[in-house]
């Protein structure tokens, strides 16, 4: 039982025993938390959910040893003990054993159930409801501090008042009356709208009710909220009839319009973009292009410089703090000289972000020193951009490599020493 508990080298043991099985031995794992059992141990045992056993499946059984037993019961109090049990069985029949231990007579009464279990009486509830409804806030304080004084706990009192409520919506719907109360046959007139709403009130007022040191005075401010919740006022046989003849007459002007000839559209200028107060970010183009003139220059240092950064580059995101860290996601080093390094961003608005940093190049610095042996100034650019700029400088090499091969051929075979001496002009 309870075999989650197991420590780690208890579950190692068991998996060796598992994994060579004994034909005389059958393990039975019992657990609530199974999370905790490691994945080698669960891929090598059946699995068996145990569900909860439904309320009326614990009334009868409830029921049939009573009858074995010659004890009488009210149905109010089977139905209490049932539901405290919330699905066991076990539980059912411990809370069923300390009830008849309080019986007098061979008689189990719904106040024996009520005290065993500390539910909150149907009829209690029956009147605090019912101030609610008539927005009677004294009346349902008083019920409220009823209870207090007589022990109950307010996390019960606002448990059983969600039941409550649930059940007046069930029967609302169709569902079986299982109270026999003329007090809940008049509540079934609230609203579902308002139930709706009281549920949700009780649902958010519980979770403070039962961490408070103060519970009582959270039920009360839960209690004034619940009875300032509104019904909608009813509308007259008049205003019903004016709202159906609006109805109608919005039905044939909208037919009416659809029998009318189309109207020919007019193309509608595209509404300029406004302006808006963000400033887009852009890099030194400028300056990039210098960087990759020098790669070009020098493309096996370039090279170089490029792998050790992008080596250490995850070295360096992992040693940054949470914020730092989050803003550096995404990117990652495109081009480097001795000096310069270019670092390409998905989003334009991370880099723009990394450059308006004061400390940039100094928080980089000690990092890159130590993880790729040099320390090149940071120059941050979005993914697209990038591929803008060196799309550009592409082209631009090509041209002028165009170009030099165009006047090289010009100069006639022999006479290349003179070639810086030749100037090309065009008729």
């Amino acid at each position: 039982d309870e075999v989650h508990m197991l420590s780690t080298g208890a579950f190692n043991a068991l998996l060796k025993t598992l994994e060579e099985p004994t034909q005389n031995v059958v393990f039975i794992l019992a657990t609530t938390e199974l999370h905790k059992i490691p994945a080698t141990i669960l891929s090598r045992v059946q699995r068996f959910e145990f569900k909860s056993i439904k309320t009326q499946d614990i009334k009868e059984h409830i029921h049939y040893i009573l009858e074995k037993e010659n004890i009488s019961s009210e149905p109010e109090a089977v139905e209490i003990i049932a539901r405290r049990a919330e699905g066991g069985m076990r539980d059912a029949l411990s809370i069923l054993d300390q009830a008849l231990s309080l019986t007098q007579g061979n008689e189990l009464t719904t106040a024996i159930s009520e005290e065993i279990t500390g539910t909150i009486s149907l009829s209690a509830l029956d009147d605090y409801v019912a101030a609610l409804s008539q927005q009677d806030v004294p009346k349902a304080l008083s019920c409220l501090n009823l209870l207090f004084d007589n022990g109950k706990s307010m996390t019960r009192f606002v448990t059983d008042l969600l039941h409550y409520l649930r059940d007046l919506l069930i029967v609302q719907t169709g569902g079986e009356n299982t109270h026999h109360s003329s007090v809940f046959v008049e509540n079934l007139a609230l609203p579902q709208k308002n139930l709706f709403e009281m549920i949700r009130l009780a649902t958010v007022n519980l979770a403070d009710i039962k961490s408070s040191l103060q519970p009582k005075i959270y039920a009360e401010m839960m209690t004034v909220r619940l009875a300032e919740i509104k019904s909608e006022p009813a509308l007259s046989g008049a205003v019903e009839n004016e709202i159906a003849t609006l109805r109608q007459e919005v039905a044939r002007l909208k037919q009416e319009l659809s029998n009318v000839g189309a109207v020919p559209k007019q193309v509608a200028p595209a509404p300029s973009r406004p302006a808006t107060g963000k400033t887009v970010y852009r890099v030194d183009r400028n300056k990039v292009q210098s960087i990759l003139q020098e790669a070009v220059e020098n493309p096996d240092l370039a090279r170089q410089n490029l792998i050790r950064l992008q080596n250490a580059w995850g070295e360096v995101i992992e040693s940054l703090g949470g914020p730092d860290k989050a803003l550096l996601a995404g990117s990652q080093p495109v081009a480097a000289n001795e000096h310069h390094a270019i670092l390409a961003f998905e989003s334009n608005f991370n880099a723009g972000q990394t450059m308006k940093r004061d400390n940039l190049n100094t928080m980089f610095g000690n990092i890159l020193s130590q993880a790729a042996g040099f320390s090149p100034e940071i120059l941050a650019i979005s993914m697209e951009e990038w591929k803008e700029v060196r799309a550009a400088f592409s082209a631009k090499a090509k041209s002028s490599q165009t170009e030099k091969e165009v006047e090289e051929s010009l100069i006639p075979e022999g006479f290349e020493f003179l070639a810086d001496k030749v100037k090309v002009e065009e008729d």
